[in-house]
This record gives structure tokens, sequence and C-alpha cells, in this order.
């Protein structure tokens, strides 16, 4: 797993992060206390991958999963 807990320009540490939905550039974020945040990275792959990696759960690919059983 990678060890890089803040992605640059993005307050919130990796172990603040629940699950995020992403709507072109924008990602809505749920924090593990229930916050929503939104946020606009200046590149957008990449911070995906960093979510990604750090086993964030992406709610589209949650309910494609969910749907195809």
């Amino acid at each position: 797993m990678a060890t890089n807990y803040y992605f640059p320009g993005f307050e919130f540490c990796v172990d603040q992060l629940k699950k995020f939905i992403q709507a072109f550039e924008v990602f809505t974020i749920m924090l593990t206390n229930g916050h929503i945040v939104h946020y606009l990275p200046h590149n957008v792959s990449d911070f995906r991958n960093w979510l990604l990696q750090h086993e964030v759960e992406d709610l589209r690919l949650s309910y494609i999963n969910t749907d195809s059983n």
C-alpha cells in the first residue's frame, strides 16, 4: 500500500476519507466523521489514482459491482 497519506493541495489525510464519487473534474468525498467535502484537483487522474491506491471506496464502482450480482 502507498505511504503518501496526503495528496498535494488537499487538506485531508487519507485516513479521514470514507468514500467518493466523481462528476467530471469534481470529487464529492464523504469523510469518516460524516461530513461531505468537494474538491477540484489540478490533476484529476493523479487524485483519483491516489484515492484508489489507498482503497477509498468509489461509489460508482461499488454500485456497478453490486448491481451486476
